[in-house]
């Protein structure tokens, strides 16, 4: 009787383990897809032969897109001083980093224009300008817009000039980072 309720124990807990085994592959599985999502829209904008997004010197290419009152924003309107513009995501671990970075750029140098490109809901759009305090124009992620600069990933910066030709394009995460990339002679 007392090797039965042994054998009984045993398989019990190796039902229980297979259980949790299942549980852990579940949630591994569910990461790996919500990651392959944020990740997919990226592949399609960014062929292999554009890793770099555009290259100095070339004029960046015009766009018309909803900043989060719902007005249209277009390239033309940040005519005439030099800015910075960045392609990000909601959903992005990098970006996610440099969040908190960029702030803190911001609050350092507010001379310094800043328009980002955002990928993500609404909500998510909005608890990330809230926690951080951007004051600046957000504008909703267009596929077309970003594969036009060829944004080979997120986050995404370009420093364009006072005539919207791009001086430069990379990526950056820290202060530091962002400091030296716009400074950059």
């Amino acid at each position: 009787m007392n090797e039965n309720k042994g054998v009984e124990r045993l398989l019990q807990g190796i039902v229980v383990l297979l259980g949790v085994l299942i549980l852990l592959d579940a949630l591994i599985l569910w990461h790996v897809t919500r990651v392959e999502r944020s990740v997919a829209p990226l592949r399609a904008v960014a062929p292999q032969s554009a890793r770099e997004g555009i290259q100095p010197g070339k004029k960046a290419p015009p766009f018309a897109l909803k900043d989060m009152k719902g007005q249209t924003i277009t390239l033309a309107q940040f005519a005439g001083k030099p800015f910075l513009l960045i392609f990000a995501s909601t959903e992005c671990g990098a970006c996610r980093r440099m969040f908190p970075n960029l702030s803190a750029y911001h609050q350092k140098h507010p001379e310094q224009r800043i328009v980002m490109i955002l990928a993500g809901s609404e909500r998510a759009k909005e608890e990330v300008v809230n926690k951080y305090g951007f004051d600046f124009p957000i504008l909703s992620w267009d596929d077309k817009v970003a594969h036009a600069y060829k944004v080979p990933g997120t986050p995404w910066f370009f420093l364009l000039d006072d005539k919207g030709v791009v001086v430069r394009s990379g990526t950056a995460n820290t202060l530091e980072g962002i400091e030296a990339f716009v400074e950059k002679k």
